[in-house]
């Protein structure tokens, strides 16, 4: 069996590759229960391996740093069948800038204004993984999560691709159609077709819809522990950090991460602080 694993570290557009892989693959978008049926969450129980034996290939969301996804797939793979057993591995990570993954996660985690700055600078900082549940779930802090799997695609084992978020926010038609190629995925509808239905307006809306129905799911799960005004589904624009972080916050950040974001591929000097106004 060909396994695709699409690897980040929590908040960096993972859910939404899922929603348009998993529409280019069944047609039509799925609900958010489907999703999770179609494209397994590897930090959720799974469902029967008898869910995919008939399918050419498996696609799993994961947050995992590489050893920790190495010692899932293990035990995943002794839980298959001899006969669908993963004989190829296949990781697309997706990273984003840490400033807008700080502010998706001080959005998820509902953080109050009076936590805010002291959040923002524990999620930048190299030298503690925060939330601290995140060092127990394998997943590391953003530095350690994407270097992690920048060294491991240098080792090419196993084969290895790294993708920018704000690259697909830029031209999604350019970078999903690419992607689909890459990992063998035949759309059913077009690459612009399966962009349009999981816009970000496009996902906000069937979060309300399945909020106002009582659908299970995704964002059921997500709401059962939160105010009436949160949400999963955010702007999703790249860049958004400037309207919430301060100067000082933004060159404390490239401190700490801009040699990191060099390597991964990011223009720094793109990310400076913008001159606020007294």
């Amino acid at each position: 069996m060909r396994l695709t694993v699409l690897s980040s570290f929590p908040r960096s557009g993972n859910t939404w590759m899922r929603f348009v892989l998993a529409t280019a693959m069944a047609g039509k978008r799925p609900s958010s229960a489907d999703l999770d049926r179609l494209m397994p969450d590897a930090h959720k129980p799974l469902a029967s391996p008898d869910v995919w034996l008939d399918a050419p290939a498996v696609i799993l969301k994961s947050h995992f740093e590489p050893a920790a996804l190495t010692a899932f797939l293990r035990k995943f793979d002794a839980a298959l069948p001899p006969a669908r057993q993963i004989e190829d591995v296949r990781v697309v990570h997706v990273v984003r800038n840490p400033f807008d993954v700080a502010i998706s996660l001080a959005n998820y985690y509902e953080v109050p204004g009076d936590r805010f700055d002291g959040f923002i600078d524990a999620v930048t900082n190299p030298k503690v993984v925060f939330p601290g549940v995140y060092g127990k779930w394998g997943f590391g802090n953003w530095l350690q999560n994407n270097s992690g799997w920048l060294k491991a695609a240098d080792a090419s084992t196993p084969p290895i691709d790294i993708l920018r978020y704000e690259d697909l926010v830029a031209d999604p038609e350019a970078g999903f159609g690419a992607l689909f190629a890459h990992i063998g995925v035949k759309p059913k509808t077009s690459v612009a077709d399966c962009v349009a239905q999981c816009a970000p307006a496009a996902l906000r809306q069937l979060e309300d819809a399945e909020l106002a129905s009582g659908a299970p799911g995704l964002f059921a799960g997500f709401h059962q522990a939160k105010s009436a005004g949160a949400r999963f589904v955010n702007a999703g624009k790249a860049g958004g950090y400037r309207d919430r972080l301060s100067v000082a916050q933004i060159e404390t950040g490239l401190s700490r991460l801009g040699p990191a974001m060099t390597m991964l591929g990011y223009d720094v000097a793109q990310y400076r602080p913008l001159k606020q106004s007294a």
